[in-house]
Order: structure tokens, then C-alpha cells, then sequence
């Protein structure tokens, strides 16, 4: 697999050498031992259940957790950064049983779009998205046709909608802060099935 590139051109007339920088790798899936640069490289790799740690940093990504019962975690809660760079969503996670702990997730305003601008977008049940700090995005945590998720203990602030329900419900969602929602802290969307969240 390919974790980190770059390209260089050489040139002839200053010398034959040429000094690379390769950045440190620091994202570990804790179950097999292995190292990598991006956060999506690593849940690529994983296997069902394993735990990802992400050391400290400012990950550009958008982070699509495709593994059941993964979990990817912050080493040191708010000093892991993830910068959607208003490029979608930040994290999207469209497997069950998945727990996202402790980042501080960042700039997920591509557009006025809950469905495209969510720092946390929610697919699968029975996930806990626990401890984040959600900032500068359209929607603090979306969840669309996700059941039995627990949210409890995030941080919200500068956002449209705090968190945002649709087409979902048994979520439980308690001790979270939303301390700046332009439109509203807690939406449960008028379509689909709402009812319980």
C-alpha cells in the first residue's frame, strides 16, 4: 500500500544527490503493531474490532471508518486534529459498532447541506461517538438512518445545527455541549422516522 508519496525532479547541475524529508508515521493499529502516516491508510488495514490510535497531530482528511467495531481513538483528547478542509465531512462512519473518541474535528462546511457539511456523519447503528470537540462545520454530528447509537460527552461550537437526527431513532444522546448553534442546538428531521431518538 501507498501511505505517503511525493515526487522530486533532480538536478543535474546541483549534484547527484538529493535530501528527502519522510514525515514520521503516527497512526498505530494497536491489535497488529503497524504504523502509518494517514488515519484512512490504517482503517483501511484493519481487521473487525481493532483499535486505532492517532497520536497527536493535524490530519487533512476525510475519514470514512468502513470497518464493523472499530475504534479509533485520540491519544490525548483535543491535541488530535481532523481538517475536513470544508471538503465534506470529516468523519463518516458507515459500519456498526464503530467508537470514535476524543478528536477535535474541524472545518466540514463544503456547503449548506447537512448531508455534505457534517464534522460527524453517522450511517450504522450501535456506535458510540464519544469525547470530540466539533467546530466550524455546517452540522456538529449528523445521523441519518442510524439506530441505538450512543452520543454523550461531545463539544460543539460554531455550527449551524448542533446535532441533527434524521430517518433515525433509539439514539441516546446525553452530557453533550453545544455552545454556539446558529439555527439550532437539536434537530430531528420532519422526514422519515424520527420518532424515539
Amino acid at each position: 500500500f501507498v501511505d505517503w508519496m511525493a515526487t522530486f525532479d533532480l538536478d543535474p547541475y546541483k549534484g547527484a544527490s538529493i535530501e528527502v524529508f519522510v514525515p514520521d508515521l503516527r497512526v498505530k493499529n494497536n491489535n497488529t503493531g503497524e504504523w502509518s502516516y494517514h488515519i484512512q491508510t490504517s482503517i483501511d488495514n484493519a481487521g473487525p474490532g481493532d483499535l486505532i490510535i492517532v497520536t497527536p497531530g493535524t490530519y487533512y482528511e476525510n475519514v470514512v471508518v468502513n470497518q464493523i467495531g472499530l475504534t479509533l481513538e485520540a491519544q490525548y483528547d483535543e491535541v488530535v486534529i481532523i481538517d475536513a478542509q470544508d471538503s465534506g465531512c470529516a468523519i463518516t462512519v458507515s459500519k456498526n459498532s464503530v467508537t470514535i473518541r476524543g478528536f477535535n474535528i474541524t472545518n466540514s462546511f463544503e456547503w449548506a447541506d447537512p448531508f455534505n457539511s457534517s464534522g460527524i456523519k453517522v450511517l450504522s447503528n450501535s456506535n458510540i461517538i464519544e469525547n470530540n470537540r466539533v467546530t466550524e462545520s455546517y452540522v456538529g454530528i449528523l445521523l441519518e438512518t442510524a439506530d441505538s447509537n450512543m452520543i454523550v460527552g461531545n463539544y460543539i461550537d460554531e455550527v449551524d445545527y448542533g446535532i441533527f437526527l434524521t430517518k433515525s431513532s433509539s439514539n441516546s444522546i446525553n452530557s453533550n455541549t453545544i455552545h454556539s448553534a446558529n439555527e439550532a442546538d437539536i434537530v430531528f428531521h420532519h422526514y422519515g422516522r424520527d420518532s424515539g431518538s
